[in-house]
């Protein structure tokens, strides 16, 4: 299956509703990360650092949509053939996504738009004549993400016709890398679950150095209605890999407001995954 590395087509949220879900995705990351006392304390940075990049893919994801939709409404993407894709840069102040739209310019990838999404306010398009030079920074964030759909290209299975792209740098002391996320692209009233996938890409976005499959299962998840979201009943998944839920699961319910019942056998604990949170709820072994 070949992936397009733009999707012609932005899905799911109208406008003003991913601004306001990126307003509480920000809320969220502007809030300590202190899990609530009643988590295992062994298990609280896992669910911390969970909780954090659920925030960030959130905010990401959802400001590159935004970014899309004004692109399209502006015929931006039909016309111009020269985008391949995009990267996007998180600002705390003023808070908001600058995503910057690339393509090749005499063989090398070159920044053709940049789009400011802050989390209030309307979306501005700055169109670059002349088209300029990547940062390093994109540079290497571009590379890494056209790695990942190669890769992910090659796999055989597939949930959903378009993959949103999501690239994080992770800041380790020691020895930095690129998380890339290829998240199902959703629907109007459906979120897609299923083949979603996290490559661990080097620093200089060469090589990738680690995958992780969040689910292999392919579900849709229908997004309930405002009204009904407090009476939505909790589904209910084992995860294997990890002894606590992921920013996976946090993902899946912000963007499909469905609260998650996940069992994790590897630390014997049930959980629960509702309101932006990971809650404990039970041990299921002693």
């Amino acid at each position: 299956m070949a992936l397009p590395a733009l999707s012609g087509h932005t899905a799911a949220m109208t406008p003003s509703r991913r601004a306001a879900s990126i307003a509480a995705c920000v809320a969220t990351f502007f809030a300590a990360y202190a899990p609530a006392e009643e988590i295992p304390g062994e298990y609280r940075a896992s669910v911390a650092r969970s909780s954090m990049l659920a925030s960030l893919l959130t905010v990401h994801q959802l400001s590159a949509q935004r970014a899309n939709h004004e692109l399209e409404r502006r015929g931006i993407l039909k016309k111009d053939h020269r985008v391949r894709g995009w990267v996007s840069d998180f600002e705390l102040e003023p808070s908001g996504v600058f995503v910057t739209y690339v393509g090749d310019v005499d063989g090398a990838p070159h920044a053709l738009y940049r789009v400011d999404v802050p989390v209030e306010g309307a979306v501005v398009v700055e169109t670059l004549t002349p088209a300029a030079p990547l940062t390093e920074s994109e540079r290497v964030r571009f590379a890494a993400r056209n790695l990942a759909i190669a890769e992910f290209a090659k796999r055989g299975k597939h949930c959903a016709a378009h993959y949103d792209t999501v690239v994080l740098p992770v800041a380790a002391q020691a020895d930095p890398y690129m998380y890339v996320y290829l998240l199902a692209e959703n629907e109007k009233r459906a979120v897609h679950v299923g083949s979603e996938v996290r490559y661990e890409v080097s620093a200089d976005g060469a090589h990738i150095d680690d995958e992780r499959t969040f689910s292999e299962n392919c579900l849709a998840l229908a997004v309930p209605r405002r009204k009904d979201r407090a009476k939505a009943v909790a589904i209910r998944m084992t995860h294997v890999p990890d002894p606590t839920p992921t920013e996976w699961h946090l993902f899946v319910n912000r963007t499909s407001y469905q609260p998650l019942d996940v069992e994790t056998p590897e630390s014997g604990m049930r959980w629960a995954v509702r309101n932006r949170k990971i809650e404990f709820v039970e041990r299921t072994k002693n």
